[in-house]
């Protein structure tokens, strides 16, 4: 076994250093845990989306208008 320091100041300086090597160890444990653990399926991709209906179309002019009109949804 290892011989311990004598006096007080030195004990608490040891107690220090191991409660913080410690901590260390022992959030490496959890980090391995948590990495070793089964990882939930991954979920399916969403279907695919329609293109949004744009805001302008091609309508015809109606009787009388030789030509189509353009409309945009801001006129």
């Amino acid at each position: 076994m290892y011989d311990l320091p004598p006096d007080l100041d030195r004990l608490r300086t040891l107690e220090t250093w191991l409660t913080l090597t410690l901590d260390r160890v022992r959030q490496q444990i959890k980090t391995l845990e948590q990495r070793d653990q089964p990882q939930p399926p991954a979920p399916p991709p969403a279907p695919p989306r329609r293109p949004r209906t744009p805001d302008w179309g091609i309508t015809e002019a109606g009787i009388g208008t030789p030509t189509t009109q353009i409309h945009r949804g801001d006129c």
